[in-house]
């Protein structure tokens, strides 16, 4: 009897510990998408970025993004010892504290299904949607989105 408690419980271990290491293996993601915003502003987005991760939530995201033919880089990426961004990507200045350009990735549905982009620039804050290149589907991945809260 003993030893099949023994047996059961070191399985039980095994099982935990796949998990946990299952869940803790980042996640690449790539690929080209069109964006909407509000306004009715399309842009086009390459990601190639990395989500790191963890139990209970995010450990971050490295990588980089190009934006309407701008490219930014994971504030991980681009400040090795410096702030954790956790979705924040940057054009790259010689002081953290220089920076006036960044985009951050606020939510990516599950494979893929939607992304929701937030740009702040001189220009002003602006929120993007995609894929879609219309308000029409813009509106379509908000709903989603407010879905996927509930």
């Amino acid at each position: 009897m003993k030893k099949r408690i023994a047996v059961v419980f070191i399985v039980m271990v095994l099982l935990l510990l796949g998990v946990l290491t299952f869940l803790s293996i980042p996640k690449h993601l790539s690929g080209n998408y069109m964006v909407c915003s509000i306004e009715g502003k399309v842009k086009k987005v390459e990601l190639d970025i990395t989500i790191h991760r963890g139990m209970f939530k995010n450990k971050g995201i490295t990588g980089k993004i190009i934006f309407d033919g701008t490219e930014y880089i994971s504030v991980e990426d681009a400040y090795k010892n410096g702030p954790s961004g956790r979705g924040q990507f940057v054009i790259p200045t010689p002081n953290v504290f220089d920076i006036t350009e960044s985009i951050y990735i606020e939510e990516i549905g599950k494979n893929m299904k939607y992304i929701w982009l937030h740009e702040v620039s001189s220009k002003g804050q602006y929120s993007y949607f995609g894929p879609a290149k219309s308000i029409g589907e813009m509106n379509e991945i908000t709903q989603m989105i407010l879905e996927a809260w509930e």
